[in-house]
């Protein structure tokens, strides 16, 4: 399966080691690209600019934390129209 993990921090870092060892097609991003590129090598993924990311994707796993979900809903509108706080 091909997966995009957005987030290469301590989860995005493990999602990514343990979905490659799974043998899984895994590209990682976020917003420094020299923080994705480095999780990549280390456990055999590929890196992708947020701009480019996803896009072969079967699935997409956020490794975010959730405040940071949350400000970006809010930032963006999508909190309002979903009823969310």
């Amino acid at each position: 399966m091909q997966i995009t993990v957005v987030g290469y921090g301590n989860v995005g870092a493990a999602m990514v080691k343990q979905l490659s060892a799974a043998g899984h097609q895994v590209e990682v991003t976020g917003r420094k690209p020299e923080g994705a590129e480095k999780v990549a090598a280390q456990f055999g993924a590929k890196s992708a600019s947020l701009a480019g990311a996803a896009k072969e994707a079967e699935l997409v796993v956020l490794a975010r934390a959730v405040r940071q979900c949350r400000r970006r809903a809010r930032r963006t509108g999508i909190a309002r129209r979903q009823g969310a706080g």
